[in-house]
């Protein structure tokens, strides 16, 4: 066997292990996991705020950030909030023109919602809030 085979055989198992993990640290049935975020997003769980990704400089192009959703914030509200934020606070309209924003909700392994939605409008504060209920 050669070394590059030995590395690919080590190289599955860490990925096998890495997911494994990230599996068990999962609290719920559901998650959101966020693909493009320009420029901040709070999540809400009925009126507590359970995620604020801060601002997110640069538009990167390979996002992946996963939110759990405790099963026990299911008992204080089943309404999921989502808030996009364009700009820094204080920033007026026309000063930062794109905003975006691409995310799934699961349930289990299920995806339940999909969205993507941006725009060019110039608009700076709460641009998108979107409201979910999860039964």
């Amino acid at each position: 066997m050669t070394v590059t085979s030995l590395l690919n055989i080590a190289a599955f198992f860490l990925s096998s292990l890495a997911f494994q993990t990230a599996d068990k640290k999962r609290n719920g049935d559901y998650h959101i996991e966020f693909e493009k975020i320009d420029n901040r997003v709070e999540v809400y769980m009925g009126d507590s705020l359970i995620y604020d990704s801060g601002i997110i400089r640069k538009n990167p192009k390979n996002m992946q950030i996963w939110v759990d959703i405790d099963d026990s914030l299911l008992e204080y509200s089943n309404e999921l909030t989502i808030k996009l934020f364009n700009a820094m606070e204080g920033v007026p309209d026309g000063a930062d023109i794109h905003w975006e924003v691409k995310y799934s909700i699961f349930e289990g392994e299920e995806v339940i919602y999909w969205e993507w939605y941006d725009s060019n409008d110039g608009k700076s504060g709460i641009v998108l809030e979107e409201t979910y209920i999860l039964e």
